[in-house]
């Protein structure tokens, strides 16, 4: 029957902040996993490329966090 599934599946209120909030804890377990590599790795080359991996977590983290944040300011605008 056409239709029928809408029935079924709803999207829950506000999806993007939790998506982005579980984005942010993945990124957090890769910059640990990073953090213990650079303390046991000795290679310089390797080490590079850690620092260059670790300052793309970074920005990739930061700009989550502030999009998380807008996102959150954005829900609470809507409900007041």
């Amino acid at each position: 029957m056409p239709g029928e599934r809408q029935d079924f599946f709803a999207i829950r209120p506000h999806p993007y902040a939790a998506l982005v909030e579980g984005q942010i804890k993945r990124l957090e377990a890769r910059k640990e996993v990073i953090a213990e590599a650079k303390a046991t790795i000795t290679n310089e080359q390797t080490l590079a490329k850690l620092a260059d991996l670790d300052q793309f977590y970074t920005l990739y983290y930061e700009s989550s966090r502030d999009l998380l944040k807008q996102l959150k300011s954005e829900i609470l605008d809507n409900k007041t």
